[in-house]
């Protein structure tokens, strides 16, 4: 590890390099872009549950992908560094409630769409 730090400590939480017992991860390989939205859409069909995180390549990958979810009836929200401050954290605040609240009375993001870049 190098650091401009004299002493730098790390400190590692669980396993190191393991995902939590509590997260379900998978991967799905999609044979062409357009496969990636109907594959998406086939496991929300067979029970795909909030909360969920969607790591996307750039912002407008994650925006084309939020308009189409919104389109398609699901709460969606994004989250990247073209948003303001502000809007981030209520993106974060309204997931969290979501994946904590037993019952909503009005619509918070089930889903979480992330962009890593601006440029794809």
């Amino acid at each position: 590890m190098h650091s401009v730090l004299r002493q730098p400590v790390k400190v590692v939480v669980g396993e190191k390099n393991a995902a939590a017992d509590t997260v379900e991860q998978s991967l799905v390989v999609c044979g062409r872009e357009d496969g990636k939205l109907v594959a998406l859409r086939q496991m929300v069909r067979e029970g795909l549950r909030p909360p969920v995180l969607i790591f996307m390549q750039s912002v407008e990958r994650a925006m084309q992908l939020f308009h189409a979810l919104v389109y398609g009836g699901l709460h969606v929200d994004v989250l990247h560094a073209e948003r303001t401050a502000a809007q981030r954290t209520a993106a974060q605040l309204e997931a969290t409630a979501a994946s904590s609240a037993p019952a909503r009375c009005c619509p918070v993001a089930d889903w979480m769409l992330t962009g890593c870049s601006s440029s794809s």
